[in-house]
């Protein structure tokens, strides 16, 4: 959780968003589903560092 919140984790894996869920108390339906992952909130230029 440090390496995300510090960026030098910048793709965590499916076992960890998992892990974070679970501690969260919510279903990985629940965290995809927030509007953060809508394309309009995404900086697309950050992913493919263009």
């Amino acid at each position: 959780m440090a390496s995300i919140l510090s960026e030098k984790s910048q793709n965590p894996g499916e076992l960890t968003i998992f892990k974070i869920c679970i501690g969260f108390g919510i279903s990985m339906k629940q965290f995809y589903s927030s509007k953060l992952f809508d394309l309009e909130n995404i900086d697309v230029e950050k992913v493919y560092k263009f």
